[in-house]
């Protein structure tokens, strides 16, 4: 979540600024806007030159008893939390702080990066009860009743199908402790539940202090539901603890394959933007693409500052602001991804895309061994659940794609993926 107070007029409030700092070093330069980080982070954010911070210093952890020291308050590790912790609250509680206490005067810039519902699945079991049950009818039936709820929500077109159940998945029917799976998805469900409320508690902070309608507000998550079958054998471990490969593909519907991957489970997450005096509400963008790559931009963009001309490397991003305003805007550049081996590029309706090897759920297998995925070619305006392989009926448009994503490797210095595993990276830490 990307909170940015701009002002009641962007470019009046850069301009004060500028006046202000004019040849005074980089360094005042820098804080003349206030920079809040909670949750999640690497590495230390204070030393990246954040005012005030509150979390860890990595990608997950316990919700109740994290690791000792792992949670910090600025630079300083707490040796005690308090009997109420709960990382998802208190995350959010510090952020709503931060707000209620940054000057009014300067534009301030917070990162509010939620872990729930990244396992472990832990949540209040208050929060659990009331999603206790839900879930009972399986993976399969809450697939096709969210596809039904989406496309009576405008989200898809009538015409789209649902996939074919994921091959590692299986039938609900065959599921031997049902009560465990219902268990699991309530968990997940109240540790979301619990992510909302704080939103609401950041919202109510920016109202409170008189800052909500001059305030652009981005939340989305950064990738798909996950796979990952994290402690699911493991003796001491909660009979919760990750959601698992089956509940992960009903979350993703329709779209196929999970996070780690650049299918559209792997990376499609929709971006919901708040800014009441400059953006207008309940306006959605079925036709641009963005990346997160593009929030940089985004917020320089609403605060009319231009990047620097002598930076060291340019932005690659773009301004979504255009998107956020205009349902028919498009993005007018293509997007490329590698990631763990698992490489796309998305120009316009078409989208390049494959999977580094077919292993999907196996733990320390995911994304080991030799490649094995094909190049496909999809063109999302007519398939967005990528059903419908055209590699081949379009193998003109194939090449030229694959060109451009070499091209795009090449001038980034993407470093290929059995490179990588071959010197011992990944899962073997080398």
């Amino acid at each position: 979540m990307f909170v940015a107070w701009v002002g009641p007029s962007p470019s009046l409030s850069c301009r004060r600024q500028r006046r202000r700092l004019r040849g005074r070093p980089n360094r005042r330069a820098a804080r003349a806007f206030f920079r809040r980080f909670c949750g999640h982070f690497r590495p230390p954010p204070t030393d990246r030159g954040v005012d005030r911070f509150f979390g860890i210093h990595g990608g997950a952890g316990g919700y109740f008893k994290p690791n000792a020291n792992s949670v910090h308050y600025n630079r300083d590790p707490l040796t005690e939390l308090p009997p109420d912790y709960y990382a998802t609250d208190y995350y959010a509680r510090y952020a709503a702080r931060f707000i209620e206490e940054s000057d009014r005067e300067r534009p301030f810039f917070l990162y509010l990066g939620f872990t729930s519902p990244h396992w472990p699945l832990e949540a209040w079991p208050e929060d659990i009860a009331r999603y206790r049950g839900r879930y009972r009818m399986g993976w399969d039936e809450l697939r096709r009743r969210r596809l039904a709820r989406q496309i009576e929500l405008g989200l898809f077109p009538r015409d789209t199908k649902l996939p074919p159940r994921h091959p590692e998945s299986y039938p609900w029917e065959k599921e031997t402790n049902p009560e465990n799976m219902d268990l699991r998805m309530a968990v997940y469900a109240a540790m979301i539940d619990r992510m909302d409320r704080g939103v609401g508690r950041v919202m109510e902070a920016l109202k409170k202090t008189g800052q909500e309608e001059d305030t652009l507000v981005m939340f989305l998550s950064d990738n798909g539901a996950c796979a990952e079958p994290y402690m699911r054998n493991a003796a001491n471990a909660p009979n919760h603890a990750a959601q698992l490969l089956p509940w992960a593909n009903a979350s993703n519907t329709p779209f196929r394959l999970f996070k780690h991957w650049v299918h559209e489970g792997g990376i499609s997450s929709p971006l919901i933007a708040s800014w009441p005096s400059r953006i207008l509400g309940g306006t959605i963008n079925r036709k641009s693409v963005g990346h997160v790559m593009d929030i940089h931009p985004t917020c320089l963009d609403a605060a009319d500052v231009k990047p620097p001309a002598s930076a060291v490397q340019k932005l690659e991003g773009v301004s979504l602001l255009r998107a956020l305003r205009d349902p028919g805007a498009r993005r007018d550049r293509p997007v490329f991804w590698e990631h763990e081996g698992n490489r796309a590029l998305r120009d316009g309706r078409w989208k390049l895309v494959s999977y580094y090897n077919t292993i999907h759920e196996e733990g320390l297998k995911v994304g080991t061994g030799p490649r094995s995925g094909p190049w496909e070619l999809y063109d999302l305006e007519a398939d967005r659940a990528e059903l419908n392989d055209l590699s081949k009926a379009e193998s003109r448009r194939l090449r030229t794609m694959i060109e451009r994503h070499s091209d795009w490797q090449r001038r980034v210095g993407v470093t290929d993926w059995e490179t990588i595993l071959r010197a011992g990276g990944f899962h073997h830490g080398g």
